[in-house]
C-alpha cells in the first residue's frame, strides 16, 4: 500500500526574486565590466518540487534570460502555461520528439550530428529558425558530442540559428583523459 505524502513546500517568491537579484549583482561584479550577466534558471523536476510554472514566472519578472528543463514534456508544460522565454531541454531528446520540440520552440541539447541534421530539417520544414545547444564532451563520458567541431557543424545546419554550447567540467576521483577540459572546449568552440 502506498504511503500518503504529508509534506508540502511553501515558496516565498519575494525572497526568490531577492536571491536572483543578489546572484545577478554578484556575477556582475566578477565580470570586469562585461555587462550584466544572463541567467539560465533551471526549473527541471517541477523546479525541484517548488513549482516550475510559478518559479519560471517569477524568474521572468526578474529578467532571467533562459529556462532549463530536463524533458520535452517539462518544456511543453511551460509553453502551455504561457511562458515566452527561451527554453533549453538539458537532456538529450529522442529523434521522435524533434517535431514537438520545434513546434513548441524548445531548444534541444545536441549530442550527435545525426540528431542535429534531423532537428535542422524539422525546423526548416516548419519554417522557423532552430535554436540548439551543443554539449561538448570534456571527459565525463556522458551524452556530449565527442571530438566534434560545433562551430563548423552549426554552420552546416541550414535552419539552426543561435547555436550555443555547454560543458560539464569533470571533478572525479577517477583518472581523467590526457586532454584537458579547457583544451577540449577551446578546440571545439574554435572549430580546430
Amino acid at each position: 500500500m502506498p504511503m500518503p505524502v504529508s509534506t508540502w513546500v511553501e515558496v516565498d517568491l519575494d525572497r526568490f526574486a531577492a536571491n536572483l537579484r543578489a546572484v545577478r549583482e554578484h556575477a556582475a561584479r566578477t565580470r570586469d565590466g562585461a555587462g550584466p550577466p544572463e541567467i539560465l534558471l533551471v526549473v527541471k523536476a517541477d523546479a525541484y518540487g517548488h513549482g516550475a510554472v510559478d518559479m519560471a514566472d517569477a524568474g521572468a519578472r526578474e529578467g532571467v534570460a533562459v529556462l532549463g528543463v530536463a524533458t520535452l514534456h517539462e518544456g511543453i508544460q511551460l509553453r502551455q502555461a504561457g511562458c515566452a522565454l527561451p527554453i533549453i531541454v538539458l537532456s538529450p531528446l529522442l529523434p521522435a520528439e524533434i517535431d514537438e520540440a520545434v513546434g513548441h520552440q524548445l531548444d534541444p541539447t545536441v549530442c550527435d550530428l545525426g540528431f542535429a541534421r534531423a532537428y535542422s530539417a524539422a525546423a526548416e520544414r516548419a519554417g522557423v529558425p532552430g535554436r540548439c545547444h551543443v554539449e561538448i564532451d570534456t571527459g565525463m563520458a556522458g551524452s556530449a558530442c565527442a571530438k566534434t567541431k560545433p562551430s563548423r557543424s552549426c554552420a552546416s545546419w541550414s535552419a539552426c540559428r543561435d547555436c550555443g554550447s555547454r560543458v560539464s567540467t569533470p571533478t572525479s576521483p577517477t583518472p581523467m583523459p590526457r586532454t584537458s577540459p579547457s583544451r577540449t572546449i577551446s578546440a571545439a568552440v574554435s572549430g580546430r
